[in-house]
């Protein structure tokens, strides 16, 4: 989620983060910039050299092996390195640089279809991270275009990972607890979350959205939950309502649900 807005929603937590502050691993610029500002730090302005000389390090190495793929190597190679520069583009940069490089490789020629829909993953968690989530209902609607034309199974599983992601940013959580229980033995979005966490939403937003006998059937029953013993135990030692009351302050710790956490159990 977009770090702005992830900060002004955790503003309690700012409180007690130290002077400085946190220099993301990835020399990302964009972050740190937003960073400082939310968190009132000054910026360290040879840190901050630091990081664009690396960044641009990075893409010139990019630039020369895309240069030579283009004239020494075929269209897979090209689409290799056009691909890792968005991809560097979108940990460093600011959110329209890294569309424009996703775009970019969208665009090669001899796109496949599922080329296409990868792109649109990329570019849906871009748009999750700085919170531009008509930029991600954009591309959820796209890629179920793209799916409903002839996708694979793999990418169409993950697209409802996607959008369950999508809609639980706005709310909708029984259409998005249904998405995560069809996705809980196909799961392989981990690009979005490990397994354990991918079960915690699903455990979460089915405890909030669904009926008590949906719960027990595809929840509390559920063999690939059960696996997962932490979110299980905790859902069958709390009980139903008090599970409930849970969900709201594990929600309030969520990226894609903090905003919402105050109101998952008004009443």
């Amino acid at each position: 989620m977009v770090f702005s807005r992830q900060f002004a929603m955790t503003r309690g937590a700012l409180n007690r983060v130290a002077p400085a502050a946190p220099v993301p691993p990835t020399d990302s610029v964009a972050v740190y910039e937003v960073a400082c500002k939310e968190t009132g730090t000054p910026v360290d302005s040879a840190l901050l050299k630091k990081m664009k000389a690396a960044n641009e390090a990075r893409l010139q190495e990019i630039e020369v092996a895309i240069k030579d793929a283009i004239e020494n190597e075929g269209d897979m190679e090209v689409r290799d390195a056009t691909m890792a520069k968005a991809q560097i583009l979108a940990r460093t940069a600011d959110k329209a640089t890294a569309i424009a490089g996703y775009e970019e490789a969208e665009k090669l020629p001899k796109t496949t279809s599922g080329q296409k829909l990868d792109c649109r993953f990329h570019l849906m968690r871009v748009g999750m991270f700085w919170g531009d989530i008509p930029m991600v209902e954009s591309h959820v609607k796209v890629c179920q275009e793209v799916i409903e034309k002839g996708g694979d199974w793999e990418r169409r599983n993950r697209l409802k990972v996607y959008e369950a992601t999508y809609l639980l940013s706005i709310r909708s959580f029984k259409k998005a607890a249904t998405l995560l229980l069809e996705s809980i033995s196909t799961f392989t979005a981990t690009e979005m979350y490990s397994y354990d966490q991918f079960v915690f939403y699903t455990v979460v937003c089915a405890t909030i959205a669904l009926d008590r006998k949906t719960i027990r059937e595809k929840v509390i029953n559920a063999p690939e939950i059960l696996q997962v013993r932490e979110s299980a135990a905790k859902l069958k030692r709390d009980g139903l309502f008090r599970a409930v009351f849970r969900a709201s302050r594990l929600f309030r710790a969520s990226r894609e649900c903090c905003p919402y956490g105050r109101l998952t159990c008004m009443g």
